[in-house]
């Protein structure tokens, strides 16, 4: 069919990276948006008319400009070096350390 959009609202400040989880039949269709407002947003796009932030993890204290995702685990780094490892499943984080500038790759 056609391509379709759909705005995704919720953060405060400019999007910086986008994740898509891999898709599976029958599995939820996520997305993951890292942002400037120091935010991490997990999406659900099952229904796209209706897409909505399922969840927002916070524990940076910088604007957040990478994302590494894999099943439930979630990498990302932002501008003050940190990086941080969180459970999708809890939202829980460990910080993995941090390097003297912008972290912009993982």
């Amino acid at each position: 069919g056609p391509a379709r959009a759909t705005t995704l609202l919720g953060h405060v400040g400019s999007v910086s990276c986008l994740a898509l989880s891999a898709p599976h039949t029958g599995a939820a269709q996520h997305a993951l948006s890292a942002s400037y407002d120091k935010s991490i947003r997990l999406w659900s796009l099952d229904r796209p008319a209706e897409a909505s932030s399922a969840a927002c993890l916070r524990g940076h204290r910088a604007p957040v400009l990478k994302l590494v995702w894999a099943a439930e685990l979630l990498a990302s780094a932002d501008r003050e070096g940190a990086v941080l490892l969180w459970d999708l499943r809890t939202g829980a984080h460990t910080p993995l350390g941090a390097h003297r500038g912008h972290a912009t790759a993982l």
